[in-house]
């Protein structure tokens, strides 16, 4: 009953943001895809806590509408996206799903796992089919990036170590796909998942690094934050000085599933933020800011 009380919760969620965005053939669409991801995912749950599967896509579902990918075909897909290589046979998800909508069900079949002869995955030929959909819909290659961000989330409950750094290296395929998409939010928050996972010795030994030289650097920086607030010029503007984290110093390498990380005096510890009202006093303010410091050559 516990765990049917938490479904029901996230389907309320779910259907409570989308409402705000989307016309009432919208919602039909997506209340009959929970219907179906629920029906699809009976009985399967998670293996590190053992919840609800389905609790995984409308995770997924939620976050990509919270992102900005609001579309119902893309919801739907969000939502089933797991449900042909799941579900029982008896249940034909796939049959069912093309005769409900067939663009859901080409989009769901490209998110689908490519299974070797032997049963298990083929990880090359699920990348290779999900790049290929990807240059017909890029709405394949978010929504398996997402896909990747929830699951990361759990990788070190469900996978000993050397599986987890492996499935940790195919996700960072995806740290770059955001990263030229221009989701670098999307990317930093793979990043952050993803690393104690590729190189977890360097990723202890740099985080202790790191706060050491933000700590050092703090006290200089603040005086920094107070000088700004201090001139009248901008004094409507607001001043945030934000630690930098691992994402900010991680680089992928040319082999894909790699990257290194760079030195903590590599880059500034802390970056400055300026919240203003719209863009052209964003630029205004860089140009009041460059007045009271020498800017660095090459960098912003």
């Amino acid at each position: 009953m516990q765990h049917q009380a938490v479904v029901r919760t996230h389907i309320d969620e779910l259907l409570s943001d989308a409402q705000v965005y989307l016309d009432s053939d919208g919602m039909r669409a997506i209340s009959r895809a929970v219907e179906m991801a629920v029906e699809f995912h009976t009985g399967q749950t998670r293996k590190f806590d053992g919840s609800p599967y389905v609790l995984h896509p409308l995770r997924i579902a939620r976050t990509i509408l919270t992102w900005g990918l609001r579309d119902p075909i893309s919801i739907c897909t969000a939502l089933l996206h797991d449900t042909i290589e799941d579900a029982p046979p008896q249940l034909c998800a796939e049959d069912r799903i093309k005769e409900w909508n067939p663009e859901v069900a080409e989009l769901v079949l490209a998110l689908t796992k490519v299974r070797k002869s032997s049963g298990g995955g083929d990880l090359t030929a699920t990348y290779e089919r999900i790049v290929s959909a990807a240059a017909r819909d890029i709405r394949v290659l978010l929504i398996k990036s997402f896909d990747v961000l929830d699951n990361s989330e759990t990788f070190g409950f469900v996978h000993k170590p050397a599986k987890a750094r492996t499935k940790a290296a195919i996700g960072l395929l995806y740290v770059g796909t955001a990263r030229k998409l221009g989701i670098s939010a999307l990317a930093d928050s793979l990043t952050q998942n993803l690393v104690p996972f590729l190189m977890p010795k360097q990723y202890r030994e740099f985080l202790s690094d790191l706060k050491n030289r933000q700590s050092e650097d703090s006290a200089l920086l603040s005086k920094v934050v107070a000088h700004l607030e201090g001139i009248g010029e901008l004094e409507d503007v607001q001043v945030q000085l934000v630690p930098k984290d691992i994402a900010d110093y991680f680089c992928l390498t040319e082999t894909p599933g790699s990257g290194r990380l760079m030195g903590v005096d590599e880059i500034p510890s802390h970056r400055l933020e300026f919240i203003v009202e719209n863009e052209a006093r964003a630029w205004a303010v860089l140009g009041l800011v460059h007045q009271q410091f020498q800017p660095v050559r090459r960098r912003v």
